[in-house]
């Protein structure tokens, strides 16, 4: 349950992004469903990118503000002094009010906000040109909890335009979502999932310690989780950093647009697999003990999902993460869980991955022969998580 509530926070920022894509070519769009050669074009990007960039992030940070550009019905020209770009609550109010001017300099944009009476609006310009204007301005619109649009320089808008304008037009993506906002995003994902863990295992180590109210550090969490098997906040965690890596081309062999589901899929035979390799690591289990429970693991988890109706989902994340794929994803979950938890659990799978590492990749080879089909995913995580 916990991945699936992960995977629907996920989903909810593909879905924001392609929202948020559908109104920016609405903007760049006549009523006749043609690009709109108007040469200031780039101001109305402008208006629907600062809009759009806002959303996207409210949305990874979980905040109730939304942006609307205010733009008037096709065919139809905007009202004098008519407010550009909005900010509202959850209730639907507005909290902010913003005319935007995107002229070619400071002087310009400065000269044009003479031309109208914008009380009780926020100045908007370009990125670059604010500290160059006498008035008070701004380069973002800004919700009251801190929430911001990303800035926008003239001579971007402008290369916007004229992208649109030659039928060369790039959707917004992932880079969009600033990593911070996303960070806590997930990070809240990850202890809605990590409560849901207290509940069931974790909870009655830590709810002693809170009665005797003794420290607790959040790396003791995370290896406490691991050990009693709730693990679900890292397993989160795990999943939102590698579908924000992928779709940010931080870990290229993971396809941007990999559905959610998959990577989640990924990130929880993965962990499943670092905990035995830490087993194998203190002793707990043999070598051959060691890489039978990986095989189960790995093979019982994809039959499980299977069954839940996720075949091609699961047949997906076993093909990303055969061959070269395997070394990579497999080193960045086994070195994410390590630092999660801290000296002891890490030390532990360090230190063992360097005693056991050759006869690991043998047996995980060996292993291959028996179950082809989804146990090749082994030998790539052990090469990635002993060899990176």
């Amino acid at each position: 349950m916990s991945v699936e509530e992960t995977v629907d926070h996920l989903k909810s920022l593909e879905d924001a992004l392609q929202k948020a894509n559908l109104e920016l070519n609405s903007t760049i769009e006549t009523q006749a469903h043609i690009v709109d050669q108007n040469p200031n074009l780039d101001g109305f990007i402008a208006e629907q990118y600062h809009a759009q960039t806002f959303n996207l992030n409210a949305k990874a940070a979980g905040s109730r503000y939304r942006a609307e550009a205010l733009e008037p019905p096709k065919g139809e020209g905007y009202k004098k002094n008519s407010v550009d770009v909005v900010i509202r609550d959850d209730s639907g109010k507005i909290v902010r009010r913003y005319q935007s001017k995107y002229c070619k300099d400071a002087k310009a944009t400065e000269q044009a906000f003479e031309h109208g009476d914008y009380r009780g609006q926020q100045k908007l310009v370009p990125d670059g040109q604010q500290m160059d204007i006498e008035k008070k301005c701004t380069a973002i619109i800004e919700a009251p909890d801190g929430t911001t649009s990303n800035p926008l320089s003239k001579s971007h808008a402008v290369q916007m335009k004229e992208e649109a304008q030659s039928g060369n037009w790039k959707e917004l993506n992932w880079n969009e979502y600033k990593t911070q906002d996303l960070a806590v995003g997930i990070g809240r994902q990850a202890g809605k999932a990590a409560i849901q863990g207290a509940a069931i295992g974790v909870g009655f180590d830590i709810a002693k310690k809170v009665w005797n109210d003794e420290e607790i550090t959040g790396e003791e969490i995370v290896e406490t989780a691991l050990a009693s098997g709730a693990d679900f906040g890292v397993k989160a965690a795990a999943a939102g950093a590698l579908k924000v890596s992928a779709e940010k081309e931080i870990i290229k062999a993971i396809p941007k647009g990999t559905p959610a589901g998959t990577i989640a899929n990924i990130a929880y035979i993965g962990v499943e697999n670092v905990k035995v390799v830490g087993k194998m690591a203190a002793g707990e289990l043999s070598l051959k003990e060691g890489i039978e429970k990986i095989e189960q693991t790995t093979v019982a988890t994809a039959a499980g999902l299977a069954t839940m109706g996720k075949g091609s989902a699961i047949g997906a994340a076993a093909g990303t993460i055969f061959g070269p794929v395997g070394t990579i994803v497999g080193g960045f979950i086994g070195g994410t869980v390590g630092y999660m938890a801290g000296s002891k659990v890490g030390e532990t799978v360090v230190k063992g991955a360097q005693k056991i590492r050759e006869k690991v990749v043998e047996g995980a080879e060996a292993v291959i022969d028996k179950v082809k089909d989804v146990g090749s995913c082994i030998a790539g995580f052990f090469e990635g998580l002993f060899g990176w």
